[in-house]
């Protein structure tokens, strides 16, 4: 009895009632239930975005997909995510095709130049450039007069042809051969086709640039 009275005397354990810690448990608790609410609703609001812009883009040409374009273009656009309805279609695309430019100088000079093609780098180089492909399927079609134009202006800046060898014509144009239907056998011998995207000429080395 005298050792529990010593014991007693030199250490003092605190009074904590059972209602006060399970109000400091409820009031730390409180905003960190909060911020995982406001978390989960930002997250599944950014998904139903996403999800939403991507079946508007992929959507075969139509009047609501024309409309939304202006507010979708700008996030689809800037991360690489454009699709074509080709992709996701019953019939998708059953064409292999390279772009390809070919550019007469003032002197009668012709130049050649291919666009980047992913299988011209190894591993991750390559996949590092899948914007090269998709940005040759975006100019299939016909109202993509714009877009033509600047890969035709792009050929052109990288060969850097002097100012002196201006005026100048570029043509731009499809390689493509077609996939044959499955269980049909490839035939190595059939010539590939070429399919004119457009003929541009440029009179000086001003023109070329943006």
């Amino acid at each position: 009895k005298r050792d529990q009275e010593q014991l007693t005397r030199f250490c003092v354990f605190p009074k904590v009632r059972p209602s006060e810690s399970f109000k400091g448990l409820k009031r730390k608790g409180a905003p960190m239930a909060w911020r995982w609410t406001a978390r989960r609703v930002l997250i599944s609001l950014f998904v139903v975005a996403h999800i939403s812009a991507t079946i508007l883009w992929v959507m075969p040409r139509c009047a609501l997909r024309d409309r939304s374009y202006p507010v979708i273009s700008p996030y689809i656009l800037s991360l690489g995510l454009w699709q074509q309805w080709g992709m996701f279609s019953p019939d998708p695309f059953r064409t292999v095709f390279v772009m390809q430019a070919d550019v007469t100088d003032a002197q009668g000079i012709r130049h050649h130049f291919d666009f980047p093609k992913m299988a011209d780098y190894p591993g991750w180089e390559g996949m590092l450039r899948y914007r090269h492909p998709k940005y040759e399927v975006n100019l299939v079609p016909e109202y993509e007069q714009r877009l033509r134009e600047f890969g035709a202006r792009h050929a052109v800046r990288q060969l850097g042809i002097p100012a002196a060898s201006y005026p100048l014509s570029a043509h731009l144009y499809f390689v493509h051969r077609l996939i044959p239907p499955p269980g049909v056998p490839n035939d190595p011998m059939k010539p590939s086709e070429i399919h004119t995207l457009g003929s541009y000429t440029f009179a000086s080395l001003s023109e070329v640039y943006p």
